[in-house]
């Protein structure tokens, strides 16, 4: 391999890490969060992984930016539907699983832990750790719906306030419940209703036939 080639495979300090390892440090990284809080060395991460601490390193120089990436993957598992969804494929159905999975995902413990870490450093982290989460989901929320629009599926003059209004109604004043009652305030009843009921009070808003 000539110098150039070798060059280009190196990001950050490090060679990057194959994709086995990444997603093996990055679960490794939230079981560890879940288990014992925020106050998680990169030592622990490593062994939990079965990885050296430089492998981390390779990608993420701190801490805060793995945790950054661990939001942001589980960003990507919620939205599975989304992405994964044929463009031609019922945006009732999708809509309904995302949010499904957006729900279940807010609402788990992880999710309540992660939030904990994102409040505690948000003055100085807060942005970062907004743009990997909920800034994300939101992003890639309002591409689906407007690619949706752009096929006339639905009509919207801004798909970004509109991606607001459907996770607002999801999430709605059930998360801050369950976060202040703990997982006795989930009910999964609730759970259905809220779905079917935000999915389709959003489709009468941005349906086409409307």
């Amino acid at each position: 391999m000539s110098r150039v080639a070798k060059k280009a495979t190196r990001a950050g300090p490090g060679r990057p890490v194959d994709m086995a390892k990444r997603d093996a440090i990055l679960e490794a990284t939230r079981r560890l969060v879940l288990r014992n809080g925020p106050g998680v060395s990169l030592e622990a991460v490593a062994a939990e992984a079965g990885v050296s601490r430089q492998t981390i390193y390779n990608s993420w120089p701190n801490k805060e930016q793995l945790y950054q990436a661990v939001i942001a993957r589980g960003v990507d598992e919620i939205m599975r539907p989304l992405t994964n969804a044929p463009e031609d494929a019922s945006v009732e159905v999708t809509l309904t699983n995302m949010a499904r999975a957006y729900l279940d995902s807010i609402l788990e413990p992880a999710g309540f832990v992660i939030l904990a870490l994102v409040i505690a450093t948000r003055e100085q982290y807060g942005p970062a750790y907004f743009a990997a989460g909920s800034g994300r989901a939101q992003r890639l929320l309002s591409d689906y719906l407007r690619r949706q629009a752009e096929r006339g599926v639905l009509d919207m003059e801004d798909p970004d306030l509109a991606a607001e209004h459907l996770m607002g109604m999801i999430k709605g004043n059930y998360f801050m419940k369950v976060m202040l009652h703990g997982p006795s305030a989930i009910d999964l009843e609730s759970h259905k209703r809220r779905i079917k009921a935000a999915v389709s009070t959003f489709l009468r808003a941005y349906g086409r036939s409307r």
